[in-house]
């Protein structure tokens, strides 16, 4: 808040300084600051008004005076020279004191008072060397002067334009002299292709003479040649940028064709070239990893249909060594593990079934037949620990029949002895203790 009150007031202070000493566009500016701050003040409101009319004011008058300023000119060319002092004491009636207006009211006296005194000649010299000077022609100017100067030398008019014109000429040449320099300079920089520094130069040489055609054309020449170059530039790096991007996915065919192109658009860059190499470099790699690639996968496909899963295995393993993430290899040992697995699945099937049948056997004492049913089991899954178990207990089942067959054996030859010669109580003892050996068998319950 404060400081909007310091900024309205100090606008409206400011805007009334300006007023009053007639600075009307100023005046206007600071009011309509001061109305920015605070909109609708009354004070600045109608200050504004005051300003805007007199600056309105004002472009009437400068109209009244540039039309009495365009008479009087045309009134002094034709040599009207009282038409032309009456126009130009109109435009010192719109603005009093005006120096262009009063100084050619002097000139129209000076003119006049010569008339009288020289007659036309003279007057005609003079208007002849000051219009050769207002077109900045100072050579005639200076002629024209000189000659006005042999007529009357007392005229202190003609020497004083004559001694003007020297120091004129004398800053001509000294302006055309550097001008030179400037030029010289800049062409000397753009011969040799330093361009900024000719630029420069050129630009120099350019302020000196604004109207000089070669400093602008050489200007646009150069400008030409930056955009030039930096159109060139932003191909190259756009060329640049699609190798990199061509690269990265590996298209490597693309990237170095890439690579060449921005080489050949600016071929003092290391860049591209060594892009090149770089890529020529990892395509040999490559074609040097899918070699043994391609070969580890032929060896490994040979060992597939010779149905050798686990080297075939190693093999597309090896391949998954030299290409990581190939999918023909992956599938093939996803597939090795399938076939295993159903190879595996189908002997654990037979041995299952092959080891029912054994116990079956066993549990009725069908040894013989449970034997080579254990062993059958064995040749489908050697070393198993279990049919191994089975065919030992058989063998310790059949000694022990052997065993008791030749106890029994013995038993029944003693009791049929016995009972042959008669002695039917011992051979009774010998017949039941047989049978509690085999008690299936009918012999000794006969």
């Amino acid at each position: 808040q404060e400081a909007e009150e310091t900024g309205y007031q100090m606008a409206v202070k400011m805007g009334d300084q300006y007023l009053a000493g007639s600075d009307f566009e100023n005046a206007k500016t600071e009011y309509e600051k001061a109305l920015d701050i605070k909109p609708g003040a009354e004070y600045p409101a109608a200050q504004l008004a005051l300003a805007e009319n007199a600056l309105q004011k004002q472009a009437s008058l400068m109209a009244g005076y540039d039309n009495a300023i365009a008479e009087g000119d045309a009134r002094f060319e034709e040599g009207d020279y009282a038409e032309a002092r009456e126009a130009y004491q109109n435009a010192l009636e719109t603005i009093p004191g005006d120096a262009y207006a009063s100084g050619q009211i002097e000139k129209v006296d000076r003119l006049e008072k010569a008339l009288e005194e020289k007659g036309e000649q003279y007057v005609s010299l003079i208007a002849a060397a000051d219009k050769f000077f207002a077109d900045g022609n100072y050579q005639d100017a200076r002629n024209k002067y000189n000659e006005a100067l042999a007529l009357d030398e007392t005229q202190t008019y003609p020497k004083d334009k004559l001694t003007e014109i020297e120091g004129l000429l004398a800053q001509q040449r000294e302006l055309e002299n550097n001008y030179a320099r400037a030029i010289a300079t800049a062409d000397l920089f753009f011969n040799k292709e330093e361009y900024d520094q000719a630029l420069e130069a050129y630009k120099e040489a350019q302020n000196l003479k604004p109207s000089e055609g070669y400093p602008n054309q050489k200007i646009a020449e150069i400008d030409a040649l930056f955009q030039e170059e930096a159109d060139a530039e932003n191909a190259y790096q756009q060329t640049i940028k699609e190798a990199e991007g061509l690269m990265a996915l590996k298209q490597y065919d693309e990237a170095k064709l890439a690579f060449m192109k921005a080489g050949n658009m600016q071929p003092e860059e290391a860049y591209p070239r060594n892009k090149v190499d770089e890529i020529e470099k990892l395509v040999a790699e490559e074609e040097a990893r899918q070699a043994e690639y391609n070969q580890v996968i032929g060896a490994a496909d040979r060992m597939m249909e010779a149905e050798d899963y686990e080297k075939a295995r190693e093999r597309y393993m090896q391949a998954l060594e030299v290409i990581p993430g190939s999918a023909y290899p992956t599938d093939q040992i996803e597939e090795i593990k399938s076939i295993i697995l159903a190879k595996e699945l189908a002997v654990q099937n037979s041995y299952n079934a092959l080891i029912t049948d054994a116990d079956a056997m066993f549990a009725a004492g069908t040894y013989d037949e449970a034997t080579l049913k254990y062993k059958a089991a064995l040749k489908v899954k050697p070393g198993e620990d279990y049919p191994m178990q089975k065919l030992a207990e058989i063998e310790r089942a059949v000694n022990d029949i052997e065993m008791l067959q030749t106890k029994y054996t013995k038993l029944v030859s003693e009791a049929d002895r016995l009972f042959t010669s008669k002695n039917y109580q011992e051979a009774k003892e010998k017949y039941r203790e047989a049978s509690t050996l085999f008690p299936e068998e009918t012999h000794p319950k006969d």
